[in-house]
């Protein structure tokens, strides 16, 4: 067995063990660097990135344990990234080790089920804004529904991102530009949603940063509607794509 040889079955034997061990947790195991590029030589380490639903103490002492096992074993040293899907999804934009991984990256290991698990408990959570939004209002404490209201409708936005792959933007307004090049660009969504959309964000704004800003009910009452039609969208194109069903509330 050739240097290079033994270094990707060990690649593929660390991939092998953290399925295993990191059961329903794990999401990608992705070989990178010069051994995934077929450039390594007999010192080149073994770079391997490991993306899981959620970074944690015990997920990070099982991965460091995995590769010294493996290490060992297998005589090469391993080197690894950890990185939670949301921070993988986050910098799929223009950061310079993600470029590396998913232009050179050989894929060892991939499990949908964390991801769509992340998808529903987005879901989840924006129903739960919504609940406390209409409640705020009911109270007429509409600078708070307003902005429960619109995080409500950006939870639904992230999870609709997720579910088609996409990188996750960096900033409030490019949600709903990412939401718009997945969805509304292809056709699969009408454009009508869109100024919606952006109403919401600005009120939310202004409820936010404007102290001079009084929301009236019209206001608390057009987000609470913007949320409830991108809850139908939800329900019809996340349903499509076996990501989880969202309840009517």
């Amino acid at each position: 067995m050739s240097s290079l040889e033994s270094k990707v079955a060990c690649a593929r034997e660390f991939a092998k063990v953290l399925a295993e061990r990191l059961r329903g947790r794990l999401c990608r195991v992705v070989l990178f660097g010069s051994v995934a590029k077929g450039s390594a030589d007999e010192g080149s380490d073994v770079d391997v990135l490991v993306v899981v639903g959620r970074v944690t103490d015990e997920v990070k002492e099982i991965v460091a344990e995995a590769a010294f096992e493996v290490s060992l074993r297998s005589r090469e040293p391993v080197e690894y990234v950890v990185m939670s899907l949301e921070e993988y999804r986050a910098k799929l934009s223009g950061n310079p080790l993600i470029y590396e991984v998913e232009r050179y990256g050989r894929e060892l290991y991939r499990d949908p089920k964390p991801e769509e698990e992340m998808v529903r408990k987005l879901v989840e959570l924006a129903e739960k804004y919504y609940g406390y939004a209409v409640k705020c209002a009911q109270q007429l404490m509409l600078r708070a529904a307003v902005d429960l209201g619109q995080n409500a409708v950006e939870l639904l936005l992230k999870a609709m991102i997720l579910a088609k792959g996409g990188a996750l933007p960096r900033s409030h307004g490019g949600y709903i530009q990412r939401f718009g090049e997945l969805y509304v660009v292809p056709g699969e969504v009408g454009r009508d949603i869109v100024p919606k959309l952006y109403r919401a964000l600005e009120a939310r704004n202004r409820a936010r940063y404007d102290p001079e800003y009084a929301p009236a009910e019209d206001d608390a009452s057009s987000v609470l509607q913007t949320y409830r039609e991108l809850r139908e969208i939800a329900l019809r194109t996340l349903e499509r794509r076996g990501r989880g069903a969202v309840e009517e509330g």
